[in-house]
């Protein structure tokens, strides 16, 4: 789904709507305060992308529940994989080691096994 881009108007329209307070730690955003718009319900979780859905958050506000809203998604999506059945995505092993199937030799030069 791909996220819409607000309009000043919009922008101003979910600002208002809010009172000009933060959803997350209920402190008013002030002038020169930096502030974002941020989704109540994720797009992710099937929330919709409308001005309803929309609030007003601090910068460092938006940062953690980002953060937390990222590690809950990926999270989300491991557990769908497992359930599913994909095989994990083996890493790709460290160069110089036996997986790798390259050799260093001590004059620098790298060779194969």
């Amino acid at each position: 789904m791909t996220r819409r881009h607000l309009s000043r108007r919009e922008t101003v329209a979910v600002f208002d709507a809010a009172g000009g307070v933060c959803r997350i730690c209920a402190q008013a955003i002030t002038a020169g305060q930096r502030w974002h718009v941020d989704h109540i319900k994720p797009l992710w979780l099937g929330g919709a992308d409308e001005l309803a859905n929309m609030a007003p958050l601090h910068d460092r506000c938006h940062m953690s529940k980002t953060a937390i809203e990222a590690r809950d998604r990926a999270k989300g999506n491991r557990v769908r994989q497992k359930h599913l059945g994909i095989p994990k995505r083996k890493a790709r092993p460290l160069p110089g080691t036996i997986a790798s199937g390259w050799r260093h030799r001590m004059s620098g030069k790298w060779e194969r096994r």
